[in-house]
């Protein structure tokens, strides 16, 4: 019987206290158009805020992703494939929760930009938000950066162990092919006692 562990991901996320259902549901509602004034800059400052938590909630979430494919990489080393599937189902969990971050995120950049009168990138952003809110913001999107130049790089490192396995496994195959092919085949002579 295998006990299904929870990767140190699950329970970072757990510590957070905060689950993606709850938060998901928070911006939905308070992001409507009815229910912000564009006019007053409270809502504004209210909406960047909101938007730099939606984007370290992203980068959380892909923190997260990266703990789970360094755990991945451990369990092909030690761990049972039942370990290796608990966290292969872990890791397409967390994969659709930063999807649905980053559409949330997506979808909070474009609503301010329209609002504020500019493109829904980082950068231009980061120009229409006051001082404060700008060293704010510019941290929040430089550490989503990292957490997806992070992602890529374990990706790019579990990609070469998947060849480099792949060339071993042909390698032994193919030498048991050829110490196969050097054995003589049994003939029709029995040597029975």
């Amino acid at each position: 019987m295998c006990v299904r562990r929870r990767s140190t991901a699950f329970a970072r996320r757990c510590r957070r206290g905060s689950t993606f259902l709850l938060w998901i549901k928070w911006p939905a509602v308070s992001f409507s158009r009815e229910f912000w004034n564009p006019n007053r800059r409270v809502a504004v400052r209210d909406r960047v805020e909101a938007l730099i938590a939606a984007v370290l909630d992203e980068a959380d979430a892909i923190d997260d992703l990266i703990d789970v494919v360094r755990e991945q990489r451990e369990a092909m080393r030690s761990e049972g494939a039942e370990v290796l599937q608990d966290l292969m189902r872990e890791l397409r969990e967390i994969f659709f929760d930063v999807q649905a971050l980053e559409g949330v995120r997506d979808r909070m950049a474009r609503e301010l930009a329209l609002d504020l009168g500019c493109e829904p990138h980082a950068s231009s952003l980061s120009d229409a938000f006051e001082e404060d809110e700008r060293a704010l913001f510019n941290g929040a999107a430089d550490r989503l950066s990292q957490s997806v130049f992070g992602l890529k790089s374990e990706m790019v490192i579990l990609s070469g162990l998947i060849d480099q396995n792949e060339r071993f496994t042909s390698m032994i195959l193919s030498e048991w092919r050829r110490i196969e092919g050097g054995l003589p085949r049994p003939t029709g002579a029995e040597f029975r006692g």
